[in-house]
């Protein structure tokens, strides 16, 4: 669990505090235009979602240390390869693109192992696992700050290679799931070897145990996309994928905009996060202790989270700001910390890979999208407050489609109900 938590305090230290190496960006290149810009987030948001199915399953096959260590040389070559920063498009295929891949092949197989390791407190151990994308933030956010003035833009790059780098010390501290069982048959075995009675006892039970084994978990599952429910979730990420993870990287630009500081921007970012912890913490706890349900607890938080983002676009100063990220981080919190013990429990836990995988897919393909749309938007406004609107009606938009689901659940049960073959009526005269 501790592995799991500092690779997305890493991976997500990296996204959460790409706003501000955004700006170093727009800085270094001042001729950028918000659509060229734009490639270097949708690049990097864009891999980072197309491909968890396929690292979902790449994951199940050769086991997650392979597949973090891999993740973990791709981040430093890519930050690596954009010290020479050639121009804007370059910078989006290394800062963007190559990172993006490595982010996704480092974090995605975390998802997996909480869900195997993890039942009865599943619920409690994702929010703990989603809390360490927003420590990534407290901690990234002033340091890049930091090296950016202490080291310049290209000596920032070279540094944070190295740190990205302990990715591949944690990767060796993930075990997979399957040798964790064998090491505990293994032990059973060695406490019962003394007697020989206790011995053959210990086998009937393994044996009852292997005949009560869960179904293997499948790598790519594409019956999903004839579940109306999951479609359902495919829709309301349409929406979701507008602010998440958008929000967090125009949130600085906004800020400079009202003539904040940088590292007043770092506060911002870093507050955000802080908030963001505390939420996803308490949300999984809290469901966990009070039996909520977790539906109905991820609609309020979408709408909460919405009102939130449209509240930006009424902030003049950095207090107003600050009120604003609060609602915004409280959505946020509750969507990471209850999406994967939604999937797990509607889809099944074996399903896990390819439920949360598509709809990352989903969301990457969007993320290619909708930055530069966003970028596009504000190079014909002027200015970021439409950007936040589009953000805001997004994530309420996907509260009203995911509340939804109830119904959707009755049409499909009764959908597979009709189209069950009828038994024949077994008529009194065709008895023996």
């Amino acid at each position: 669990m501790a592995a799991v938590f500092l690779v997305n305090t890493l991976c997500a230290g990296y996204i959460r505090s790409f706003g501000i190496i955004y700006l170093m960006l727009m800085e270094y290149f001042p001729d950028t235009s918000g659509v060229a810009g734009g490639w270097i987030l949708g690049l990097l948001m864009g891999t980072r979602g197309l491909l968890a199915p396929v690292m979902g399953a790449m994951a199940v096959k050769v086991g997650p240390r392979k597949c973090v260590l891999t993740g973990a040389l791709l981040v430093a070559l890519g930050l690596i390869l954009a010290v020479p920063a050639l121009n804007i498009y370059y910078m989006a295929v290394t800062l963007g693109a190559l990172v993006g891949i490595g982010v996704v092949m480092s974090e995605t197989p975390g998802v997996l192992l909480v869900t195997d390791y993890f039942v009865e407190k599943r619920t409690l151990a994702n929010g703990l696992r989603a809390a360490g994308n927003p420590m990534g933030g407290i901690l990234f956010s002033p340091l890049v700050v930091f090296l950016k003035e202490q080291f310049g833009l290209r000596g920032s790059f070279i540094i944070m290679a190295g740190v990205m780098l302990h990715l591949a010390i944690l990767a060796t501290l993930m075990r997979p799931f399957e040798l964790q069982e064998q090491i505990i048959h293994q032990r059973h075995l060695k406490k019962t070897a003394l007697n020989l009675e206790l011995k053959n006892a210990s086998g009937t039970k393994i044996n009852q145990t292997a005949r009560r084994k869960p179904p293997p978990k499948k790598a790519l599952d594409s019956t999903l996309f004839k579940n109306p429910q999951y479609l359902m979730y495919l829709v309301m990420i349409l929406s979701v994928g507008l602010p998440l993870p958008n929000f967090l990287l125009y949130i600085p630009a906004y800020g400079q905009s009202l003539g904040l500081t940088s590292y007043q921007l770092a506060v911002l970012t870093s507050y955000q996060s802080g908030v963001d912890i505390a939420f996803r913490l308490l949300c999984g706890s809290v469901v966990q202790k009070l039996h909520l349900d977790e539906g109905h607890v991820f609609v309020a938080g979408l709408l909460v989270g919405g009102v939130g983002c449209l509240l930006v676009t009424l902030c003049y100063n950095m207090w107003q700001l600050l009120l604003a990220i609060t609602l915004f981080s409280f959505g946020m919190a509750i969507f990471y910390s209850l999406l994967n013990t939604l999937l797990a429990k509607h889809f099944g836990a074996e399903s896990m890979a390819s439920s949360w995988g598509f709809l990352r897919m989903v969301q990457g393909i969007m993320n290619f999208i909708y930055p530069s749309l966003l970028g596009l938007v504000k190079d014909l406004t002027g200015s970021l407050v439409t950007p936040f609107l589009m953000m805001g009606s997004g994530f309420i938009l996907g509260g009203c489609i995911f509340s939804l689901k109830p119904f959707i659940g009755k049409i499909s049960k009764a959908q597979n109900n009709s189209e069950q073959p009828r038994q024949p009526l077994d008529h009194p005269s065709q008895r023996p």
